[in-house]
């Protein structure tokens, strides 16, 4: 046999020896935040059992870390590993684009035939994944929104609009690719996120919101929290693939601690369920995978 099989047994070995270490020496949460409670489910039990067995795995792992932020952020892959007990109850199914996978949590049957709505922040010269995910579902409205004119490959898909979108509307210092390897800063139009939704995409639910925009993504963090500006604006949406960045602009800064608040957020509120969760180490940035376990038509189309 030749040594890529060796090296992969021992990458196989060392991550599970990684796995069980962390597991045995997390200390028990005596004070754990207050659950949510769970939404009837129309498949009875075994749902609200998952979701809940997944929620009390994620409180026990992140709030017993200490407040070093690089604590979680070295380790979300890991976390998200020793608590994959909900995503078996989903129909999972990875979309390649060329230098990564999205996640997409397929429908079930009996919802196939209907309209749903993807957006993409941020498209960087790659639809791969998009174009799979149109082929699979057919019936999906696509809008897409990069401050790099994209029009030419994302108007195959549906509209594009040359912008950036963020946290606010205006002008913004913005990490901009005019080719896969080349980057550049330049102050941008940019539209704030909710507007986009609101006045762009004119829609109240989002089913498939893929977002990879070079640190622009730290500022929707709080928009996602229970009672925050989506909430507020009566907008829901059902699986976010996020890709969160560190050290793409000067301006931005305590990236793994904001990224620590916002993942302990998101566990406190109940209302997303991080299904999948990655560190890229070499290029020193994370994807997670979130599904909206809480909104009743989210549970309708892809979980119940």
């Amino acid at each position: 046999m030749n040594s890529s099989y060796y090296f992969s047994k021992i990458y196989v070995l060392i991550f599970a020896l990684c796995i069980f270490f962390i597991f045995i020496n997390f200390p028990k949460n005596e004070n754990p935040p207050a659950q949510s409670s769970f939404p009837e489910s129309t498949s009875g039990n075994k749902i609200i059992s998952a979701l809940e067995k997944f929620q009390d795995c994620y409180n026990s792992k992140v709030f017993t870390f200490s407040n070093n932020s690089k604590d979680i952020w070295s380790n979300i892959e890991i976390i998200a590993h020793i608590c994959d007990g909900f995503g078996g109850n989903l129909d999972l199914r990875p979309l390649r684009n060329r230098d990564e996978t999205k996640w997409l949590a397929f429908p079930k049957k009996t919802n196939l035939d209907r309209n749903f709505t993807m957006v993409t922040l941020g498209i960087a010269n790659d639809i791969t994944a998009e174009i799979k995910l149109r082929d699979i579902l057919p019936q999906t409205d696509f809008f897409g929104a990069d401050p790099t004119n994209m029009s030419q490959i994302y108007t195959q898909l549906g509209q594009h609009f040359q912008f950036g979108v963020s946290g606010k509307t205006g002008l913004k210092n913005t990490r901009i690719y005019k080719n896969p390897k080349m980057a550049l800063e330049d102050d941008v139009k940019n539209v704030n996120f909710v507007e986009f939704i609101d006045e762009y995409v004119q829609r109240k639910l989002v089913h498939f919101l893929w977002i990879d925009i070079e640190g622009g993504e730290f500022e929707i963090f709080e928009m996602l929290y229970r009672n925050g500006d989506i909430d507020t604006n009566h907008i829901d949406i059902c699986q976010i693939n996020f890709e969160i960045h560190q050290k793409t602009l000067e301006e931005i800064t305590n990236e793994a601690e904001r990224f620590q608040n916002f993942i302990r957020k998101i566990v406190t509120d109940g209302k997303y369920a991080i299904v999948k969760a990655f560190n890229v180490r070499k290029q020193n940035f994370v994807r997670i995978f979130l599904v909206n376990i809480e909104n009743a038509e989210c549970r309708r189309l892809f979980i119940d």
